[in-house]
């Protein structure tokens, strides 16, 4: 393989002229007599008959220029023990060190290294770094505790992941009492976590049932029953059931219908923007507010900034109970209008890009919004701002 690597190497040299190849490896000159059995001897043979090629035998001692290449030197120093010698040590192994001195754990697991209190080693010491289980142990100590829990959750490397693949993570490398406890007392205390994720749990609060009415025709429900076939022009029925006598009215109606005709009903109606992208990223909750009062049996009555344009008092529902000793300054909540919809405005034009639709490039702006941060600034495009907010100057 040697000979083959150096001749494809040199072949615009050697190729069409006589060549000697001296080798330390006496069985490659009886290489041509040799009895091939071997189908990559065949293959290899091949490669080298386009060669006009004569295989000398040098011992390995006097061929020195080739040894050069491969054996490294020897000197007398060579056993010689290093005087002095520079290692780059973390900041946090010194932390983690520091933190044994007074955790009554770490000086118990140091005095079971190597006894009969251990037959199974589960404690070992290297580098002054104590071990459980091959794992690095963390002494009592907060800050280095919090430090290793903001880096593997909070971080762009943690990625503010859930309980469990935080705790899998840290438990991988790291080992201290109660672990698993530190981990999910964290991550329900984060506030970025507390925001912007939904809670998978039943909604808060007993359900309670609707009043039973007393007077027949005081308490309705109202239902439309649409999509029929066209009979006499109508193809929609508006049901009105009485909930106490169970007596319904079904009267025919034509669709479209509008609010003159039926009571004005807006139980679809949420916030939304004029012009937005995806509300799936963003913060699901603000806060954290005050309670004052409980109103009711399932709804509280919050303590909104002064210039809040909504209705204080919430269903508990929407609530979520604020976690930690954190204070965090209190945000301003979005602006709304009379119907209920968050207003937001144009502020500012933070970059500017060229995309291609329909072979025609379209100019397009990031556009940071009113009362939101810029991580949550969208790509718009320009022509659709201009026309939307007239007013607005880039």
């Amino acid at each position: 393989m040697a000979i083959l690597e150096a001749l494809k190497k040199w072949r615009h040299y050697v190729l069409g002229s006589k060549l000697i190849i001296k080798t330390d490896q006496q069985s490659l000159k009886y290489m041509m007599k040799q009895r091939l059995v071997e189908g990559i001897q065949h293959k290899l043979l091949l490669k080298l008959m386009e060669y006009d090629y004569k295989i000398e035998y040098k011992a390995g001692k006097e061929n020195v220029v080739a040894d050069a290449l491969s054996r490294l030197p020897q000197t007398e120093h060579d056993n010689e023990d290093c005087q002095a010698i520079t290692v780059v040590i973390p900041e946090w192994i010194q932390d983690i060190q520091n933190s044994y001195e007074g955790d009554i754990q770490a000086h118990k697991m140091l005095s079971m290294i190597g006894t009969d209190s251990d037959p199974n080693r589960t404690y070992s010491l290297e580098s002054g770094i104590l071990r459980y289980k091959g794992r690095i142990y963390v002494g009592d100590s907060n800050s280095i505790r919090t430090i290793l829990l903001q880096d593997y959750h909070s971080s762009a490397f943690g990625r503010h992941l859930g309980i469990r693949a935080t705790y899998q993570r840290i438990k991988g490398l790291f080992y201290w009492p109660g672990l698993k406890k530190k981990v999910e007392n964290y991550i329900r205390e984060c506030l970025v976590c507390q925001v912007t994720k939904s809670e998978n749990i039943h909604i808060p609060s007993l359900l309670n049932p609707l009043e039973i009415p007393d007077m027949a025709w005081t308490h309705i429900s109202m239902d439309f029953i649409e999509g029929l076939p066209k009979s006499h022009g109508k193809d929609v029925i508006l049901v009105v059931v009485d909930r106490l006598t169970k007596y319904a009215h079904f009267v025919a109606m034509s669709h479209p219908y509008s609010v003159e005709q039926v009571v004005e009903l807006q139980p679809y109606r949420q916030t939304a923007f004029g012009i937005r992208g995806s509300l799936k990223l963003r913060s699901k909750f603000y806060g954290p507010f005050k309670v004052i009062e409980k109103v009711g049996q399932v709804a509280y009555r919050l303590q909104l900034p002064n210039d809040a344009t909504i209705h204080p008092v919430f269903h508990v529902s929407q609530l979520k109970k604020h976690l930690g000793k954190r204070a965090i300054p209190m945000p301003n909540l979005p602006s709304v209008g009379p119907e209920g919809q968050i207003k937001t405005q144009p502020t500012a034009v933070l970059q500017r890009r060229m995309m291609p639709r329909n072979g025609v490039a379209v100019t397009q702006w990031l556009i940071l919004w009113e009362n939101l941060g810029p991580t949550d600034a969208t790509w718009e495009d320009a022509d659709v701002i201009r026309n939307m907010f007239p007013t607005f100057n880039p």
